[in-house]
């Protein structure tokens, strides 16, 4: 109390902040949070933690609260500064068209790093998904490959030349490309 009041000692300051000592400690526990979510980012790749992820409870209840404190406008916009800086979504309805395949694609490749192909078993509810969104792709580049340029500016903007080239690195891709 006596530090918020300013009455504290610079002496006593110090020897505080020498033991580390946590001056706010709501400032600390968001920080705390901040960093495990760019842990959680460098390893998965985006931010969106689920609520209900069992080995990340505390920090899926974190962001859940970071995005209802944001629409409520009543988030420190520091705080808003540094999610942003690190790609945070704000409105999960809002997901965009690019961040939803991307994120199917990274799902492809890791899949294929750990089998070695991309053919999924169609008859698992799991993998209906990713059997769909493969066969999309396949088809939508099927019909690309074999357009004109002139005809490609007519295409879904959606299905772009990054796509093909990210999905050419898949190795099976199109080797099992006409199999949809």
């Amino acid at each position: 109390m006596t530090y918020k009041k300013n009455t504290l000692s610079s002496d006593r300051i110090q020897q505080l902040n020498s033991i580390g000592f946590k001056w706010d400690l709501h400032e600390h526990a968001w920080n705390e949070h901040f960093d495990q979510l760019c842990a959680y980012k460098a390893q998965n790749g985006h931010c969106n933690v689920p609520r209900n992820d069992e080995q990340n409870e505390s920090l899926g209840q974190w962001v859940a609260n970071q995005r209802v404190l944001y629409k409520r406008n009543t988030l420190n916009p520091d705080c808003v500064q540094q999610l942003n800086s690190m790609g945070f979504i704000w409105d999960l309805n809002e997901l965009s068209y690019e961040h939803s395949w991307m994120r199917m694609y990274q799902e492809r490749k890791s899949f294929q790093g750990k089998h070695k192909h991309v053919i999924l078993p169609k008859h698992e509810t799991a993998t209906k998904p990713s059997c769909e969104w493969l066969k999309v792709q396949r088809y939508q580049y099927n019909v690309y490959m074999g357009m004109s340029r002139v005809s490609r500016i007519k295409l879904d903007d959606h299905f772009t030349e990054e796509c093909i080239h990210l999905l050419e690195k898949i190795t099976s891709f199109i080797l099992y490309g006409r199999n949809y």
